[in-house]
């Protein structure tokens, strides 16, 4: 899902572009969203060529390896592409397990994510299939790299970023901004265009009369993002990004904002866990586990001793018990 509207609020700072603009550079992308992406192409056209009673549904064998097959397709051809355009480096970033606070999440929202229209669901055996594929054929090429994250791909594309790893990330998901990412590339197409948007110009982003983000702070946007619901926390009725932008720019953090709601009756039947749902969804924004260049599994930031006690088993395990490298499987 990502933030919800976070598109359309940041709408004004996309610009049309190739992904020639990033020659020499080093991309890393969103593998869990291209295999989605692909997946709703081939059961699309399954479904359209197979009589309705013939088809098993989301547990077909079948058509689960036609998925894949189609996928890797893509996957190989469209990074070959990239390699022709002079990109210095591709890494290729799949989701680990689930992380434990999307089971806090409503059941029927995490289903819907997982499944396409088409009714295929995307698995992680689909993932691990596909990295393996990819690792074998791009082994002898040292400007491709694939990541299998602990938990979230976004979380890892985030420090990949932070770490100076990679310069941008191809994603449809704007939420890769609340993990540090500043320059994204969505709407990717198979001829190489797309939208960038550049964070770094946040400020200049006028999405309504007198709503702008020019004197906001990275932790009022990322309170923001969550008001507006995101994958760890469902947003509040009535709450929508005008409320959500308004309420931020007021009052600052979510504890002024509760208060605020509650004895101003503007937002009614605040549920009990909210404030403590929201403190966690925020953490995991900040410290989400994901894993260094050595394959160890490390914290997105630097804990912070405030929050140090806030962390908890919702962000995963830490030390991977497997001892086996992200880097390879």
């Amino acid at each position: 899902m990502g933030i919800r509207d976070l598109h359309k609020v940041l709408s004004s700072l996309e610009r049309n572009c190739s992904i020639k603009t990033f020659q020499h550079l080093n991309i890393g992308i969103d593998g869990h969203g291209w295999l989605y992406r692909s997946a709703a192409r081939t059961v699309k056209l399954y479904y359209e060529q197979n009589e309705p009673n013939s088809i098993g549904g989301a547990n077909d064998t079948s058509l689960e390896e036609l998925v894949i097959q189609k996928a890797l397709k893509f996957f190989v051809a469209e990074i070959k592409k990239m390699l022709d355009q002079n990109i210095n480096k591709v890494i290729l970033v799949f989701d680990g397990d689930k992380i434990p606070i999307k089971m806090f999440s409503s059941s029927t929202k995490n289903n819907k994510n997982n499944y396409n229209k088409h009714r295929i669901k995307i698995t992680r055996y689909m993932c691990v299939t596909i990295s393996r594929h990819l690792e074998r054929e791009f082994a002898d090429n040292a400007r491709v790299e694939v990541i299998n994250a602990p938990y979230e791909a976004d979380a890892q594309l985030g420090y990949l970023y932070k770490t100076k790893k990679i310069d941008v990330a191809i994603s449809e998901d704007y939420d890769l901004l609340c993990y540090g990412c500043k320059h994204i590339f969505s709407k990717y197409s198979r001829g190489g265009d797309g939208v960038l948007i550049d964070a770094r110009y946040l400020y200049a982003c006028d999405w309504k009369p007198n709503k702008n983000f020019g004197k906001w702070t990275e932790e009022m946007f990322l309170t923001f993002c969550i008001l507006c619901g995101c994958d760890y926390l469902a947003r509040l009725p009535l709450v929508g990004p005008v409320k959500a932008f308004d309420s931020v720019n007021t009052y600052k953090t979510i504890e002024s904002i509760l208060k605020c709601w509650e004895e101003d009756g503007s937002i009614e039947n605040i549920p009990e866990s909210y404030l403590n749902d929201f403190r966690r969804s925020y953490l995991t924004f900040l410290y989400a586990i994901v894993v260094d260049n050595t394959g160890a599994r490390v914290h997105l930031n630097k804990v912070q001793p405030n929050d140090a006690k806030y962390i908890g088993d919702y962000l995963g395990v830490l030390e991977d018990r497997t001892r086996q490298s992200a880097f390879g499987i």
